[in-house]
């Protein structure tokens, strides 16, 4: 193709449209983005270690004002230690600062909102306050998209039941430390952006378009409470979230990316650096292509299946991440602590000697099973048989809480473990974890009891598996008998 005879649109107003808008630039495309009206946005921005990495391709140095956090700190609800991230690799910058630079970088002519889109034989018709006609339309222009509007009209998209707020915070500018807050029935993180401010995220489960901060500073508890009493009120954001993937990317000549295509749980943080991705794999698709359109064939097969596990991947923390009892917090507590124990944490990109190509392909670094976490799947799923049944809830909650830690076990891999475990008694299977530190057996077990929780009760067969593990592991009856009565207290204890 002649790079500089390709017209390419780039519709959308946030830093992922500029992004794609500086890639395709990049390389020589013909490009003018066309800006929707703003929403609700996050007054920062947090970039992920991939979309770091990509940035780093465009001219000068984007992130240049962010702030590299130190490490991501896991907390439950009660305020405890659960869990580390060292290598996190985020940068936190504010959004105008983002936006400005990549303005720059892009140095694109800007249009008006797109108000109709119409197929012609070259490519797309826009009405953008006037008439053009590009040879392709990209919308980046987040998870209400109007550009996905227009090219699906038959496919509304529905908000899901949870409702983000974000704000700007007070804080010590030397502390460079990131943390997430598990709380009951929220998702809360924080992270440095520059200037003493910290960028903080609460998702909130909730059936209600609107919630009220007090809600969500209930719900998260006594950790947040410095965060909020921080708090710049004219920094406040809340806005209802989207799940759904639309029902395809491209229809002729448009092309939907980031979350207008494949809208994401935000504290995966992954938003905007898939969008990101997405720009950087349309500029390779065209690069390495004849026409526009063998690129968009090309640009769906490069990246359908890494989209699809960031997808599944983000929303999984959604259910997991969101529970509601002090059990079920409980549960993703115990998860997070025996982690580091029983796999290693998967790495969120490749390594950096890889192709940047491979960068925008790869398929998603998911640590396969370890004998060890293995071995600790087979004592979860033997606790949830003795009482004559493994159910689908419990199946549910054990995947779901499994891949909000980062281990991604498939059905088939859970149902095979099912076979193999009725043949074994509980004392053989806790058996490996004998030598571990007290600290990890007794997580063990607390896991345990946790399962054998689930449905709202222990069983007589379940109490007589949970001794016979407790016996094993050299853990006293009454520290296993505490366990059992907190499970409990916890699942009476829904809200």
């Amino acid at each position: 193709m002649d790079r500089e005879r390709v017209r390419v649109l780039v519709v959308g107003s946030g830093v992922g449209s500029l992004a794609v808008a500086a890639f395709l630039r990049q390389s020589g495309y013909s490009v003018t983005r066309a800006e929707e009206p703003d929403g609700p946005r996050p007054a920062g921005v947090v970039v992920a270690r991939n979309g770091v990495r990509l940035l780093s391709l465009l001219p000068g140095n984007v992130l240049e004002h962010g702030v590299s956090s130190t490490g991501m700190t896991v907390r439950d609800h009660l305020g405890a230690k659960v869990g580390e991230e060292p290598d996190h690799g985020i940068v936190g910058i504010g959004r105008d600062e983002l936006t400005r630079t990549l303005a720059t970088v892009a140095d694109v002519q800007v249009k008006h909102a797109v108000t109709q889109l119409v197929p012609v034989e070259t490519g797309v018709r826009v009405t953008h306050g006037d008439e053009a006609d590009y040879d392709l339309v990209v919308a980046a222009d987040g998870a209400h998209s109007r550009v996905r509007a227009l090219t699906f009209p038959k496919q509304p998209v529905t908000e899901a039941p949870f409702v983000m707020v974000s704000f700007l915070a007070q804080g010590d500018p030397a502390d460079r430390a990131s943390e997430r807050i598990l709380g009951n029935g929220v998702t809360l993180t924080h992270v440095p952006i520059g200037g003493g401010l910290r960028l903080v995220r609460a998702v909130f489960a909730s059936a209600k378009s609107k919630v009220e901060v007090a809600e969500v500073r209930e719900a998260v508890g006594a950790p947040a409470k410095g965060l909020f009493d921080g708090m710049l009120a004219d920094t406040l954001v809340l806005e209802g979230l989207v799940e759904q993937i639309a029902p395809r990317w491209s229809e002729g000549a448009v092309l939907l990316v980031g979350n207008a295509a494949h809208p994401l749980h935000p504290l995966l943080d992954q938003d905007p650096a898939m969008t990101f991705e997405d720009g950087r794999a349309l500029q390779v698709a065209l690069d390495r292509s004849e026409t526009v359109a063998h690129a968009l064939a090309a640009f769906e097969l490069l990246r359908k299946e890494r989209v699809l596990s960031v997808h599944k991947s983000s929303w999984a923390l959604a259910s997991a991440g969101q529970k509601r009892s002090g059990f079920a917090a409980s549960f993703r507590g115990v998860l997070h602590r025996l982690a580091p124990s029983l796999w290693p944490r998967p790495a969120v990109v490749l390594d950096s000697g890889t192709e940047l190509d491979q960068l925008v392909s790869h398929r998603p670094d998911l640590t396969p099973l370890t004998e060890e976490a293995r071995q600790f799947l087979r004592f979860l799923v033997k606790i949830g048989q003795v009482d004559g049944r493994f159910d689908e809830a419990e199946r549910t909650f054990m995947r779901g809480s499994l891949q909000e830690s980062g281990h991604f076990a498939t059905d088939e891999e859970i149902s095979a473990i099912e076979d193999e475990v009725r043949r074994q008694m509980t004392r053989e299977i806790v058996q490996p974890f004998k030598d571990r530190p007290m600290h990890v057996r007794e997580s063990v077990l607390e896991a345990g009891v946790l399962m054998a929780a689930a449905s709202g009760r222990i069983a007589s067969d379940e109490h007589k598996a949970l001794r016979e593990a407790a016996h094993a592991l050299e853990i006293s009856p009454e520290v296993h008998e505490r366990l059992v009565a907190d499970a409990m207290a916890r699942e009476s204890s829904v809200g």
